[in-house]
């Protein structure tokens, strides 16, 4: 209930802000961040069907955000960060046939993305009295994720999508 502000990092088509935006029935702060131009413009695209009003950020991960916030942040916000988490051997089996932007999360575990997400909102020197995260990750990488939270000292937990597969993780700071 004291959540004013939500920021979606790597919104894509922009579903995840514009879904939290329709739900929540008071006034709301809402940033979404993308690297890809064509990203934003379909998300911009989209809010503006749903009368949605969103703060569209271009830039890396977190760092908009930031910036938006440099002086003085929310007292509490809600980050959701649903990013690429595909390995580059996924990616060159030939599976993927979306721009490679849109999946790619890294070399090795797919989750090296989420590392840099998780470093810039640490290390955030003005970052809010109360963060609380929820991200999407693959199958496989609960174990990665959970190895990174507890390296980062986060309070975390873990829960299931549809079919009962743990696939989302929620932190907060």
């Amino acid at each position: 209930p004291n959540i004013q502000t939500i920021a979606d990092i790597g919104t894509g088509s922009g579903i995840i802000p514009i879904s939290i935006a329709e739900k929540i029935e008071r006034p709301l702060q809402v940033f979404a961040t993308d690297m890809s131009r064509d990203a934003l413009e379909l998300a911009s695209e989209n809010a503006e069907l749903k009368n949605t009003a969103i703060h569209f950020l271009q830039w890396d991960l977190l760092k908009p955000i930031i910036h938006q916030f440099w002086k003085e942040a929310p007292d509490e916000v809600l980050i959701t960060a649903n990013l690429p988490y595909v390995r580059e051997v996924e990616i060159n089996s030939g599976l993927i046939h979306e721009p490679r932007m849109a999946f790619l999360g890294g070399v090795q575990t797919g989750f090296e993305l989420y590392e840099r997400f998780f470093e810039q909102l640490l290390t955030w020197k003005s970052r809010p009295k109360k963060c609380h995260v929820v991200i999407e990750f693959w199958l496989w990488q609960r174990d990665i994720a959970e190895t990174v939270f507890m390296w980062k000292n986060c309070s975390y937990t873990f829960f299931a999508d549809l079919r009962g597969i743990e696939r989302f993780g929620y932190i907060t700071f």
